[in-house]
């Protein structure tokens, strides 16, 4: 027997139909949009600088800043670095310069010390060398001996002599002439105002003038 469609059987029928026309359509918006909004937000752009970018764009160009960045950071730390070395050479500077001015100060100081010490050494020589020869002429007096005969070692001391005439003239003999045969004497050009001799021990001397004999080197 035939089933008899009634005409809210054909109603239901048409509703179910367009309900899933509407599922359909739903699915396919929602897709569609998804689908839109990743494409939008891959392509989306924005304004940098009078310059428009997409998102991958933007995060290359974020990646290559934040490089820059570290390349700044390390050249200044570098800079640094050099800036400390430098630092630390001129305060070195500084001290050795300060060293070495000290180095002159004492030296000049020094200087002056031994200039001054060199003037005193200077000044007791010249008072030690008029003191040595106070002490010799005051040991080698000259002697005065008169007109006579004499004998080297007992009437006057072995050694070297210079004899001159005390007053006027006369001859002047060392062991009978044989060592010395002279006329002392100031009136004459023949005459020896004075003499250098070497008397040894034992030698006689004959004058008929008064000697002075004084004593040298």
């Amino acid at each position: 027997m035939g089933r008899i469609e009634t005409n809210g059987t054909i109603r239901n029928k048409k509703i179910g139909k367009n309900m899933v026309f509407i599922v359909l359509v739903l699915i396919f918006v929602i897709t569609a949009v998804f689908v839109g909004m990743k494409l939008g937000f891959n392509n989306a752009k924005v304004a940098l600088n009078d310059k428009k970018f997409t998102v991958k764009q933007l995060e290359k160009e974020i990646t290559r800043k934040q490089e820059q960045n570290k390349g700044i950071k390390e050249e200044l730390s570098k800079i640094e670095n050099e800036y400390q070395e430098v630092k630390a050479l001129i305060v070195k500077k500084e001290g050795i310069s300060k060293d070495i001015e000290g180095l002159q100060r004492t030296a000049e100081q020094k200087k002056q010390e031994n200039l001054s010490l060199d003037n005193q050494i200077n000044e007791k020589k010249r008072e030690l060398e008029l003191l040595t020869k106070s002490v010799i002429e005051k040991k080698q007096e000259p002697r005065i001996m008169v007109a006579g005969t004499f004998t080297v070692g007992k009437d006057i001391p072995a050694g070297r002599y210079k004899v001159e005439p005390n007053k006027g003239s006369g001859n002047y003999f060392v062991n009978k002439g044989n060592k010395t045969n002279i006329i002392l004497g100031n009136s004459h050009d023949n005459f020896l105002p004075e003499y250098v001799i070497t008397l040894n021990e034992g030698d006689q001397i004959e004058t008929n003038v008064s000697v002075k004999y004084t004593a040298v080197e």
